[in-house]
């Protein structure tokens, strides 16, 4: 079964298209502000490279943040709308186990980074979430950052 993951909660758009387990296509693009726009055109992009037909997608899943509220809301909502349209399934995961189920950072505010390690989410500016980052063998706000 193929499957969508739109991924809308940070500056940065990403899309992919997997078949069970394997990555088919994706591309990401720096969309502040453009976000509906930017998914859209990446989703069409990704489903050619994949020679998958938008009627064959068996599961829409989305990015449910944290991150941006009105990035996280586009994402849903279309991933909601294309299960809703073709009769299929819709899901979310967390940003953070996007990145890794272990230590992982996003982006929150100018500055400043949303952080999960094994004590809990804590917001830090950029500066301690790198020591963060650097203090644990998993990746973290560095990587989740890019």
């Amino acid at each position: 079964m193929s499957w969508v993951l739109i991924s809308t909660s940070s500056p940065t758009v990403s899309v992919a298209v997997f078949d069970q387990d394997r990555l088919l296509a994706s591309r990401s693009e720096e969309a502040p502000m453009r976000a509906s726009g930017t998914a859209l055109r990446l989703l069409a992009e990704v489903l050619e490279e994949a020679g998958v037909s938008k009627e064959t997608v068996g599961l829409w899943a989305a990015d449910l943040g944290p991150g941006s509220f009105t990035g996280v809301k586009v994402g849903v909502t279309l991933a909601k709308t294309l299960a809703f349209a073709f009769g299929t399934r819709a899901a979310g995961f967390a940003s953070f186990d996007l990145i890794d189920t272990g230590s992982a950072g996003v982006p929150s505010r100018k500055g400043m980074y949303l952080v999960r390690d094994g004590e809990g989410i804590d917001e830090l500016p950029e500066d301690h979430a790198r020591v963060v980052a650097a203090n644990t063998s998993r990746p973290s706000a560095e990587n989740g950052a890019e």
